[in-house]
């Protein structure tokens, strides 16, 4: 059986988060766009900070509070990561 790069083979999906609909979780791969940047030196522009510059994507909402990237067992992307066997 051939296995895809799905969310649901991924060790980012957080299935054990608490599931506020039935099949979709919370992609841990993929961080929020404010906590990866800082202001540059003349407090001008945001930036990505040197330790995210290899991150691929990141999320973010208005207000910069809380943004998740939220998939279903079928999503697939260039973050995958295989489970671990169990």
């Amino acid at each position: 059986m051939i296995s895809f790069n799905t969310c649901k083979n991924c060790k980012f999906w957080k299935t054990d988060d608490d599931e506020e609909i039935e099949g979709v979780h919370r992609c841990g791969a993929v961080m929020q766009l404010w906590n990866a940047s800082e202001w540059d030196a003349e407090y001008e522009h945001r930036q990505i900070k040197e330790e995210f510059k290899s991150k691929k994507s990141f999320v973010q909402d208005g207000s910069d509070y809380r943004a998740d990237l939220i998939t279903t067992a079928k999503f697939g992307c260039n973050e995958f990561a295989e489970k671990p066997a169990i």
